[in-house]
């Protein structure tokens, strides 16, 4: 990369136009990346911190064009293996630029990519395979050797396994390698022509917190709408200016891969992180002067930890993050670290701080915040903001489904184009979530001033304690303002008398020494007491999902072990 990676690049106004705004209609999954080879061509699609494994592109740069050319060479690699529309295939493996491609070109043949967590294991990974009939399984070397030691066997229900970063002299036995097969093959493939926009694009498969993982399939019209019309808005205006955006989110994560999708809409190059290292991050935010950063509530504490505060943030116009709520005093601090000096310094600017509010069943995110604050959150609450167009919710009471007034908490229901069509193999859960159309989120909202939506917390996750609701989320909050705490979950565990009682567990920053003690009596002073947590357990390590959120399921699981112990 070099000390200037913002691609100044510039597409033709009217070739983009031509085919974002014209033939919206025509970009489909499989062919989105031929039609933006056509608009964006030469300009920047990804700078790569570490180089690709498929010969003759790279090794750090990867334009439009690059990307249909990769993609149509991939595609052909698994048509020869017989790959056809409809059919599934699995890919597991770290953030990589390959595995983006490969996902790319089973589109283009109109199959099914399911992109999987890099952390499964192989018995999950085996669930996943035949849920979804999948028979192709992709890996990168690394978790081929460490989730599934290095053997084919532990994942039975794969007919074939394909490596995508190892030529066929290095791969195991058993394997194929991506790389010789896509020497061989043709740089020519006619995108799979899909006349029903219905039809099933991509599954993501949930983390299966309240049991087995659930495949959330998302059609056609789900993925591309949003990136049409991003495109479209695009082409509408001058040349994207020129702008570097830092992708961090993992892209087999639905945030991290809708992000992606609408950088590639707007024409705006991507600096492709494959691992996260936030010391690692800030260098390369001095040194490539990113003007755009997407990251997790989790993935800000820990660059604050590394020393964001000390450090040049200055070129980052607008911060950006999703997967979880964020503390309101974060937002502002980072907002700092982006100040801009102008008019000779006589005048300063913070930057933007812009939340997104999702999940995998809505093809992620669903409501933006505005840039700046509008309302103030209550305590314990955070503004999810306003729901996008072409999504409509309604907030009810959950035992009811009969609105709310306005004001007051609810459960959020949603409907519209980007939601599921269901679970894949699964029509009772499905039947479960999803009532009257309305897909019942599991979150409690409120809606404040200008009609922007206040998450309050999940509805599995309310606390009823003594006649009282209480959201976990603001005990949370107080416990994340402690400067020891890195990651904090609060819980309600059974009580003889009061139903529930709320506890919680944290994990501390590096260096960091903090008692349970010293964080009860922190959450005194800080919040009511019949929401303070009774006993604040301190734990070695947290589960983390590869978002690098919480698992409330799995601490929930160490809390009862440690209280039966006791």
């Amino acid at each position: 990369m070099s000390p200037n990676t913002i691609d100044k690049r510039e597409p033709k106004p009217r070739g983009r136009f031509r085919e974002l705004l014209r033939h919206r209609r025509e970009v489909t999954y499989a062919s989105f990346t031929e039609v933006f080879a056509r608009t964006h061509g030469p300009r920047t699609l990804f700078h790569l911190d570490r180089d690709i494994a498929l010969p003759g592109f790279g090794p750090h740069r990867i334009t439009y064009a690059d990307q249909a050319r990769i993609t149509a060479r991939i595609a052909n690699v698994f048509a020869g293996l017989g790959v056809k529309a409809g059919d599934r295939v699995a890919i597991l493996s770290l953030n990589r630029a390959e595995a983006v491609f490969v996902n790319f070109g089973v589109a283009r043949l109109g199959a099914i990519p399911i992109p999987m967590n890099f952390m499964l294991r192989g018995a999950e990974v085996n669930y996943i395979l035949e849920n979804s009939g999948a028979r192709v399984l992709v890996c990168d070397s690394v978790t081929f050797e460490q989730n599934l030691h290095g053997d084919v066997g532990h994942v039975p229900e794969a007919d074939r396994v394909v490596l995508m970063d190892l030529g066929q002299d290095d791969s195991p036995e058993g394997t194929m390698s991506l790389v010789a097969a896509f020497e061989a093959a043709a740089e020519v493939q006619v995108p799979y022509e899909r006349t029903n926009p219905e039809e099933i694009a991509t599954i993501f498969y949930t983390s299966g917190t309240t049991g087995r993982p659930k495949g959330a399939s998302l059609s056609d019209r789900s993925v591309m709408t949003p990136v049409r019309r991003m495109g479209a808005v695009s082409s509408l205006g001058p040349a994207p200016p020129p702008q570097l955006a830092l992708l961090l989110m993992p892209v087999a994560h639905s945030g991290g891969y809708v992000n992606m999708l609408m950088n590639i809409a707007l024409g705006t190059p991507t600096l492709f992180v494959s691992k996260f290292d936030p010391r690692k991050v800030l260098d390369l935010i001095e040194t490539e002067r990113p003007t755009m950063f997407v990251g997790s509530p989790a993935m800000y504490r820990m660059l604050e930890e590394a020393g964001a505060e000390h450090r040049d943030l200055s070129s980052i116009w607008v911060w950006a993050g999703g997967s979880d709520a964020f503390d309101n005093d974060l937002i502002r601090r980072f907002r700092r670290y982006g100040r801009k000096q102008i008019l000779g310094g006589y005048l300063g600017l913070d930057a933007f701080f812009i939340r997104g509010y999702g999940m995998t069943e809505a093809n992620s995110y669903v409501a933006i915040t505005p840039p700046r604050e509008v309302e103030e959150p209550a305590e314990g609450e955070s503004c999810i903001g306003w729901v996008l167009p072409g999504i409509r919710y309604r907030i009810v009471d959950p035992e009811t489904l009969e609105d709310v007034p306005q004001g007051q908490v609810g459960e959020l229901l949603l409907k519209g184009v980007s939601l599921m069509s269901g679970y894949w193999q699964d029509e009772e859960r499905t039947a479960e979530s999803v009532v009257d159309g309305w897909y019942r989120t599991g979150d409690w909202v409120r809606q404040g001033k200008f009609r922007l939506l206040f998450y309050v917390d999940r509805a599995k996750d309310i606390i009823k304690t003594g006649g009282y609701k209480v959201g976990s989320g603001e005990i949370e909050t107080v416990l994340y303002e402690h400067p020891a705490v890195e990651h904090a979950v609060a819980l309600g565990v059974e009580h003889p008398t009061k139903g529930q009682i709320p506890v919680a567990a944290v994990t501390l920053g590096p260096g960091s020494e903090a008692t349970s003690e010293e964080l009860l009596e922190w959450a005194r002073e800080r919040i009511s007491p019949y929401k303070c947590p009774r006993e604040v357990y301190v734990l070695e390590e947290m589960p983390l999902t590869f978002s690098l959120k919480p698992k409330k399921a799995e601490v929930r699981e160490v809390v009862e072990k440690i209280r039966a112990e006791d």
